[in-house]
């Protein structure tokens, strides 16, 4: 049996301090953030949209699709060096926010696209819900969209901060 929701938290945790060490290596916050999470848009993408039939093909993409979210312990520095010193903690606290609400959005959302997209409901004894594999996938493009959110806003509206606090940034 295999607990998928592991392997994206225990790829998380490895690759945070990884990518955070490489961001700081080469100086740079905004193109490790767009790559992880194109990353994880290609990755997810080819677990939800191809047939694959290997489960250790599949465990793999999952666990790389979990390792890109770890830009999402980047933005906490980009944060910090794209703030003055009065408006980090504000700034910081959005941000958590934000990671709290989209999961607070995304599970039900996902969950409405679930019934949505199912044109017959079958239920189990117990009144549990069965749903065929076609519908998790039109229900968790939402996933993948989030992903390529990422990615552009990442790339395109996200100023590099080179590792230098806003103090120290040229201007």
């Amino acid at each position: 049996e295999c607990d998928w929701s592991s392997d994206v938290c225990s790829s998380d945790l490895f690759a945070s301090p990884l990518l955070g060490y490489w961001s700081t290596r080469i100086q740079k916050r905004a193109m490790p953030l767009a790559l992880s999470a194109f990353i994880g848009f290609l990755s997810f993408g080819a677990v939800l949209l191809f047939n694959l039939s290997g489960i250790w093909l599949i465990a793999v993409l999952i666990f790389i699709a979990g390792a890109a979210c770890s830009g999402q312990a980047l933005s906490f520095s980009l944060i910090t060096e794209n703030n003055l010193p009065k408006q980090r903690a504000t700034a910081i606290a959005i941000n958590n926010v934000a990671v709290v609400i989209s999961g607070a959005v995304v599970q039900p959302l996902i969950g409405k696209l679930l019934m949505v997209f199912s044109a017959s409901h079958q239920h189990t004894p117990q009144m549990q819900m069965l749903y065929q594999a076609s519908v998790f996938r039109y229900s968790l493009i939402v996933i993948l969209a989030g992903y390529l959110i990422a990615a552009i806003c990442a790339k395109w509206f996200i100023k590099e901060t080179y590792c230098l606090q806003i103090e120290q940034q040229p201007q």
